[in-house]
């Protein structure tokens, strides 16, 4: 069997890679074999150490501190939601996203440390994230976010996270084709768009952060926004126009804004009036789990039975018998590790937000690097704000795309020359 010559494979290697990241919008597959890719990239290019290419350099000291920091932090995340899964017995299934995380992390590091990546390869993979997510707006107006390839709440919140990465690329590459980041800036402000007209509440923060970030970011490149706001504004209310007459009455952001203020009216016997609704189950299991935690705080939690013996018990003191086979959790990341796993869980899925501030902090201090600092600090907003309302980690999309969008940025962080690559 004839060996592939290195250039057709690194060229069937990056088709691979660039066609996974299109895709991850909406296949669950594909989401997977990008997040591999950058998992084996970094495996491949530790191994290939001792083969460098002449000329080839680590990325900056800024970005690899970085990157370490990212490195340690999930692996502080798995290591603290190792001990109290361990100490219950299990679920170890639970545990992928921590691992996921972690390798990716392992992956990212060994590539910016042996392999500096080219302006040409952060482009393609840019792109390849800017067309997700026009995919992602594609499948919410055609076919409405339920028909989203995994959990609407997690896959909306990831892309949101993906969406923040695409558009501070759009900023940082300026050695990219000032049409191509065009498309890119383009294709983030559907982002919070898709988010509008899916009805995931939990991701509307990106209709507020998405503009921030932009508005923090034009100073950098004003020319980009300058040249761009009149066709993206018409093109945004095109969009969103037509979003909102396509999605289900159910999913519109009307519908769901005032079931919201249904829900949170509490009647005379306490109870609330909307409890049918997501927003009303929530509510009560807050209560129940900040009860939980009030009353009986320990150090290893409750376990997973307790858990699920606290969400039942919050359900039937309301009548919503029907309604335990649906709830599996508390609906909020840190409330449920709180009281599933003790401080041990709340410190695992703080950890997260400790190396996001790290790496902040990182590049904050003397490496100029503006776009990164707004890009990591917009990714920590709303990693922090969909938690509030979903258990993100309950889930393996989100934490795959959580991943894909922060070594997106720090692979940008990582190129070296700001000169023009190619025209």
């Amino acid at each position: 069997m004839p060996v592939l010559k290195p250039h057709i494979f690194r060229l069937f290697a990056a088709t691979f890679v660039v066609s996974a990241v299109s895709l991850a919008s909406v296949s669950t597959l594909a989401a997977g074999l990008a997040w591999s890719c950058l998992c084996l990239a970094g495996l491949a290019a530790w191994l290939d150490d001792s083969r460098r290419p002449a000329g080839v350099a680590p990325a900056p000291q800024p970005v690899l501190r970085a990157s370490r920091y990212w490195l340690l932090a999930c692996l502080a995340a798995t290591i603290l939601m190792a001990i109290p899964t361990a100490y219950w017995a299990g679920p170890w299934g639970e545990r992928h996203p921590q691992w996921r995380l972690l390798l990716s992390a392992c992956g990212l590091l060994f590539l910016l440390k042996y392999r500096s990546p080219s302006h040409q390869t952060v482009q393609a993979i840019t792109t390849a994230a800017a067309i997700a997510l026009i995919l992602a707006y594609i499948l919410v107006v055609t076919s409405s976010s339920g028909n989203a390839p995994t959990n609407r709440i997690p896959w909306m919140g990831g892309l949101s996270l993906l969406g923040l990465a695409v558009v501070s690329l759009a900023y940082r590459q300026v050695s990219a084709p000032f049409w191509l980041r065009q498309f890119w800036l383009a294709a983030s402000a559907l982002a919070p768009v898709t988010a509008l007209i899916s009805g995931v509440r939990g991701t509307w923060p990106l209709v507020l952060i998405w503009p921030l970030l932009l508005f923090t970011l034009n100073s950098t490149a004003p020319s980009l926004w300058r040249k761009s706001r009149s066709w993206l504004a018409a093109g945004l209310i095109i969009a969103l126009a037509g979003g909102l007459n396509s999605i289900p009455e159910t999913d519109s952001p009307v519908t769901r804004m005032t079931d919201l203020r249904k829900t949170e009216t509490v009647n005379e016997d306490h109870r609330f009036s909307g409890y049918s609704e997501s927003s009303g189950i929530r509510l009560t299991l807050y209560a129940a789990g900040l009860r939980q935690i009030l009353e009986q705080p320990i150090l290893l939690g409750t376990g997973p039975e307790g858990t699920k013996q606290l969400i039942e018990n919050a359900l039937a003191k309301e009548g919503r018998l029907e309604a335990m086979p649906l709830i599996g959790h508390l609906h909020n990341d840190a409330l449920h590790a709180w009281v599933e796993f003790g401080l041990f869980g709340l410190s695992g899925y703080l950890a997260i937000a400790v190396g996001l501030l790290a790496m902040i902090r990182q590049f904050a201090l003397g490496s100029h690097e503006p776009v990164v600092v707004a890009a990591l600090a917009g990714i920590l907003m709303m990693h922090t704000l969909t938690g509030l309302s979903n258990m993100n980690f309950a889930h393996n999309y989100y934490p795959i795309l959580l991943a894909l969008s922060v070594a997106l940025i720090l692979l940008g962080a990582g190129t070296k020359s700001q000169r023009r690559s190619f025209a």
